[in-house]
């Protein structure tokens, strides 16, 4: 009498797996049985309706413990650090996803054993422990008249080659940064949650430099001797050196100021009363 289940990774994960438990379990306290794991070395042959023929090579064996639930930890990643304890077995060495499927085996080691065996209920339940990854997919929209143009995305320091693919990272924060001569220079912290793919969207900006002005009602704005018409609109100029004045009836303020590309500058005109007391 044998009992036998299989163990199947149906497609590859998107995120490494650790490890792939089996959770064995018994109606009754399973003496003198024997957990066998073992992997197929040939393809399944039907032999007919219900009954296939499966050749298949010995992994690992053990008895199973006199308990009535078994935690089996079948690691499928070098670098696991899994360790055998009283409450699950690690029982194998590595064993790579192009292993599977497996075989699990459940055998008795003696004979004379009870009529009830033929009819006990044995049961395999898995589940996936993955490794401490997520995933940022990011998203690149562009400005309507600057498309196409080249940019370099840093993400922790590290260059990203193709920014279409996900990107696998450890769980927690992480920084990304967008260099460009063409766009305006971007930096986002964000936050990668394990067995997740996190939409990152980045809006790229036309690095046209601009000025923001402040002041008080009635007041003139020039740029350069040219007159601001619409002080409430960020303005456009060119990276340099520029002269704002301000005019507010015959009194007037001149303020130098240098213009790099890509960056938005404020100026705000302030107006305060001082007042002091003399004895």
């Amino acid at each position: 009498m044998l009992k036998i289940s299989a163990l199947l990774l149906l497609t590859e994960p998107k995120f490494p797996l650790k490890t792939l438990p089996a959770l064995l379990s018994a109606s009754v306290i399973l003496i003198h049985f024997l957990f066998i794991l073992m992997k197929i070395s040939a393809s399944f042959a039907a032999c007919h309706t219900g009954v296939a023929d499966v050749n298949a090579g010995q992994r690992h064996f053990e008895p199973i413990p006199n308990k009535l639930q078994t935690i089996y930890q079948i690691p499928i990643v070098r670098g696991h650090n899994l360790r055998s304890s009283p409450y699950a077995s690690s029982p194998t060495g590595v064993v790579l996803p192009s292993s599977f499927p497996m075989l699990i085996r459940l055998m008795p080691v003696i004979k004379g054993l009870s009529d009830s065996i033929e009819t006990m209920q044995f049961r395999v339940s898995t589940k996936p422990i993955f490794n401490d990854l997520g995933a940022v997919k990011i998203i690149i929209r562009y400005p309507e008249m600057l498309r196409g143009r080249p940019f370099t995305v840093i993400v922790d320091d590290e260059v990203i080659g193709n920014i279409d693919a996900e990107l696998l990272l450890t769980e927690g924060e992480h920084h990304l940064v967008i260099i460009s001569d063409d766009y305006r220079n971007e930096s986002k912290r964000f936050i990668v949650e394990k067995s997740k793919v996190l939409d990152l969207a980045v809006d790229l900006q036309d690095p046209t430099p601009l000025v923001i002005f402040e002041v008080p009602e009635n007041t003139q704005v020039f740029f350069n001797n040219q007159e601001v018409i619409d002080i409430r609109t960020p303005y456009p100029t060119v990276p340099g050196e520029h002269q704002v004045r301000f005019q507010v009836g015959d009194y007037s303020i001149i303020k130098p100021l240098l213009v790099q590309k890509g960056k938005t500058y404020q100026v705000d005109l302030t107006i305060d009363v001082v007042v002091s007391e003399n004895e």
